[in-house]
């Protein structure tokens, strides 16, 4: 007998038309009883006659449009059914993808999608909504979990009630889980979206080799303008709709109407203190993520399975990669460590021999900007991640490149985690060009340029670090290093 691992849910119409009718009449697709065995039915029965039945009921007009929505000869960017802003994230692992679309028009949260083009086999039914802030409500913001996918393949996907669609994406799954599998991931930091920022995205755009992106947090510098994060959306979208982005939280993610957020300890105090003001409101609505891995006590909604936490982890490759908040709270008793601390344990390092941490606020810097800033994450949480022999601490926030030592306990330390800053993704504000003198030990490559870094492992085993200056639209390898493991026999510091 030949086993054929499961894949993706077939397209059945009839599945499909209940679940857009769930949506419509405001119940969660997920809050009934899947049919699986009707499922798995549909799934023997060929592809062919799927996408002939998927094809026919679409044509037929057989899926709802809700009612304060266009009508089926109303569809296309007058009518705002046309899907925007569209990016795609990872899930725990690589079988899962998470889809996320604006439409100014409400429509059903549905992705069709399939291994060809323009051939979808197989359906997703997310959830929606919108958030208002001020004068601000945003449009329809959609999100949608595609499970049982194929790791290391090309799926081809559309966001529309209307057919033809308007818009195809593709978007490949990232690699397998393994010890000896291949990997390389790019790393940027403060984004923004300025022509720097758009050099930056496009340059790893070009770098067919990168296979999924990191932002180390302040994504769109909103700074509370909702309409920025609507126009950040639509400058990357050529990127992060055809790879996966993975972000972490930063500042800028923080809706406050002052412009001097002050030292973090000023800024923690007020997003723990908040009450019924949300701290994170946009970046939480635009940016779920998988609720296998890394609920992190936030809200998790019902219909769609997503998780809207502060801090998450995926696995793909020979890593495990692990994204917290600097800005949520990390002390003894908290949340934000009870997770951490499981999720270290689960490590297994024979699976995932690489493991990588992301933060905003670096624990090391030498830069005057934000050297003011206590390194009270670090304090908190450097021992944990130094025994479970987590490899490389990336951070953003200050806007300048910096490559620090081997360290532990706030010295060069030879075994200690790795730790690579890169705030100078290419922000508003500009760079961040005075650095504290001298130079201290653990610091080893400081630059105020712009740029971007990428990690390539091969076969599970040798990992190296590239960092990429933008310099006058061109792009530099500026350094280059082969990254240790971290030794946790070395996580007691020379000092006591």
């Amino acid at each position: 007998l030949t086993h054929t691992a499961p894949g993706p849910r077939p397209a059945d119409p009839a599945l499909l038309r209940e679940a857009v009718q769930a949506q419509v009449q405001g119940q969660s697709p997920s809050s009934r009883e899947e049919p699986e065995e009707r499922a798995r039915g549909m799934m023997r029965q060929g592809s062919l006659l799927i996408a002939a039945l998927l094809l026919s009921l679409l044509a037929a007009d057989a899926i709802p449009i809700p009612e304060d929505g266009p009508v089926r000869d109303k569809c296309g960017p007058e009518a705002g059914t046309v899907p925007q802003q569209v990016h795609v994230t990872s899930g725990s692992d690589p079988s899962t993808l998470i889809v996320t679309w604006v439409t100014h028009s409400k429509t059903p949260s549905v992705v069709m999608y399939g291994t060809a083009r323009g051939q979808y086999l197989y359906n997703s039914v997310g959830e929606s909504g919108k958030y208002t802030r001020g004068n601000y409500t945003s449009d329809h913001i959609h999100s949608a979990k595609l499970k049982d996918l194929e790791p290391a393949t090309t799926y081809y996907y559309t966001l529309e009630a209307c057919w033809p669609p308007a818009r195809e994406f593709s978007v490949t799954t990232l690699p397998k889980v393994g010890a000896k599998q291949d990997l390389t991931f790019a790393v940027v930091g403060d984004l923004g979206q300025t022509p720097y920022s758009e050099s930056t995205v496009m340059h790893v755009l070009a770098d067919d080799s990168q296979q999924f992106t990191i932002i180390a947090g302040d994504l769109s510098y909103a700074d509370g303008e909702q309409g920025r994060w609507d126009r950040w959306g639509t400058m990357f979208e050529p990127l992060f709709a055809s790879r996966p982005m993975q972000p972490a939280v930063g500042n800028h993610e923080i809706e406050i109407k002052d412009k001097d957020r002050g030292t973090l300890e000023q800024v923690l105090s007020y997003t723990q203190t908040a009450g019924g003001y949300i701290p994170f409101q946009a970046y939480q609505a635009r940016f779920p993520h998988d609720t296998d891995k890394g609920k992190g006590g936030e809200e998790v909604s019902k219909g769609g399975g997503l998780s809207r936490s502060l801090f998450y982890s995926y696995s793909t490759g020979p890593a495990r990669f692990i994204h917290l908040c600097s800005y949520t709270d990390f002390a003894d008793g908290s949340e934000q460590k009870a997770w951490l601390k499981e999720e270290l344990a689960s490590i297994d390092r024979a699976v995932t021999p690489w493991v990588f941490a992301v933060v905003h606020a670096p624990w090391y810097n030498s830069n005057i900007a934000h050297h003011d800033e206590p390194p009270l994450m670090r304090d908190s949480m450097e021992q944990m991640l130094c025994e479970a022999g987590v490899d490389v601490v990336f951070a953003g926030h200050v806007h300048a490149y910096e490559r620090i030592s081997q360290a532990h306990g706030g010295e060069a330390k030879a075994g200690g985690i790795t730790y690579i800053n890169v705030g100078d993704g290419g922000n508003r504000e500009g760079l961040a060009v005075h650095y504290i003198e001298p130079q201290p030990d653990w610091s080893l490559v400081r630059e105020a340029s712009f740029g971007h870094g990428r990690v390539q492992i091969v076969n599970g085993m040798e990992a190296t670090w590239t960092w990429h200056r933008i310099q006058d639209g061109e792009l530099i390898s500026a350094d280059t290093v082969k990254i240790p493991h971290t030794d946790p026999k070395s996580c007691v510091p020379s000092k006591l």
